[in-house]
């Protein structure tokens, strides 16, 4: 059950955070200005980039000192989705920049706040020889959550304010169905040191001297993150502007392709984490998914998507396999485990809010030549593979 809503947790918020990045967004957005819809959604990313890099890790800190009947992860679950799923649905009322930077800003803070302690869900309750197929079941949500998210997307991106309240509503049912399925032990009666918001600034970052592995695996994700949404979260005006799709057809287009790269993702993780655990190594997985996804096919057209779909897919669901399971594998102690996951799956929300700034910058130095975005994003995923190999404590 804890695994099964493990899934289902990350299911629901991924489907939610590639949705609202990867489509809903960007069309608000070209609605609104259609000139300036590259920056408007850099200024809506980086925004929001600066605004969460320190949520997961204090929220991490927080939960730990806090004691309640719940336990400690749940009431942040609840605030968390609840909040960011009525955020959700409050976008479509936005009319102007200003309210879309905001509203956006609010729900990657409250998102965020629920990620961090369902991530520390596979340190607290999973056994450590379970990890593997814990991570897998956790990849599997996202990246499936992503992809069937992004399919129902396309077909209700005509009606923004429906998909709006769609996926808000199932943010909601997901992180609360996973606090009532899966109760914790209450925290009332444990026994901790009050936060020393001191110290805790203090050892915020870990020393990547004193603890290398921890470093090398924070660079790993961040630059596959990086590579893997140059493309994903910068699909639409991909198929608008490069491939020149009929805009009643993006739609369709955009649902399909989520279709085919859910297919191969899933083929690439369906054995990949009990097959990690039984081997007893992580690197491999994260390596090949970087060979993987650094085999582009550059063809301006909608078959050549379709093909780059499949790649995609087979790479970013072989890195999902084990991704969750290396991090927890590294982790420098077992008291900070909730804060320094924090500090690592920053590594993997940031990432996703950067491409749009990136893509703009290189977009006008080129004369808006979406080539250059496949280039970005095979170096970004080969350099993770580079800094994954010097990682000692993981085979």
């Amino acid at each position: 059950m804890l695994l099964g809503s493990l899934g289902a947790g990350y299911l629901g918020l991924f489907m939610a955070m590639a949705v609202l990045v990867g489509v809903l967004l960007q069309a608000q957005l070209a609605a609104l200005d259609p000139a300036n819809k590259a920056w408007n959604l850099a200024l809506c990313t980086s925004l929001s980039a600066a605004a969460t890099i320190v949520v997961q890790p204090l929220i991490g800190v927080v939960s730990d000192c806090t004691r309640s009947k719940l336990g400690r992860r749940a009431p942040f679950i609840l605030i968390g989705g609840i909040g960011g799923g009525l955020c959700t649905i409050a976008m479509q009322f936005a009319t102007s920049l200003f309210f879309i930077v905001l509203g956006w800003v609010l729900i990657q803070v409250l998102l965020n706040v629920v990620q961090g302690p369902l991530s520390t869900t596979l340190s607290d309750r999973v056994a450590e020889s379970d990890r593997g197929i814990g991570s897998a079941m956790a990849g599997v949500g996202a990246a499936l959550g992503g992809t069937v998210g992004i399919s129902i997307a396309g077909f209700l991106l005509h009606r923004i304010g429906v998909a709006y309240t769609v996926f808000g509503c199932i943010v909601i049912a997901v992180c609360v169905l996973f606090v009532v399925l899966n109760p914790d032990q209450p925290s009332t009666g444990m026994r901790v040191k009050p936060m020393d918001w001191k110290a805790f600034l203090k050892n915020f970052l870990v020393n990547p001297r004193k603890h290398p592995d921890f470093g090398f695996a924070f660079l790993g994700q961040f630059f596959m993150v990086l590579g893997y949404t140059a493309i994903t979260n910068y699909q639409l005006y991909i198929l608008t502007d490069y491939i020149k799709v009929d805009a009643a057809q993006t739609g369709v287009v955009i649902s399909t392709l989520s279709v085919i790269n859910m297919v191969a993702t899933s083929l690439a993780m369906l054995v990949g984490g009990r097959l990690s655990d039984k081997l007893g190594c992580r690197k491999i997985f994260v390596i090949v998914a970087a060979i993987l996804i650094a085999m582009p096919l550059i063809m301006p057209s909608i078959p050549g998507m379709y093909c780059y779909g499949v790649i995609y897919g087979l790479g970013f669901g072989m890195f999902n396999t084990v991704d969750m399971a290396l991090m927890v594998d590294v982790l420098p102690s077992r008291e900070d485990a909730a804060k320094d996951l924090g500090l690592l799956n920053i590594a993997g929300n940031v990432p996703q809010s950067l491409p749009p700034i990136f893509a703009a910058a290189l977009l006008s130095l080129t004369a808006n030549d979406y080539r250059v975005l496949f280039v970005y994003g095979i170096v970004s995923v080969l350099l993770s593979a580079v800094f994954v190999l010097p990682i000692k404590k993981v085979r």
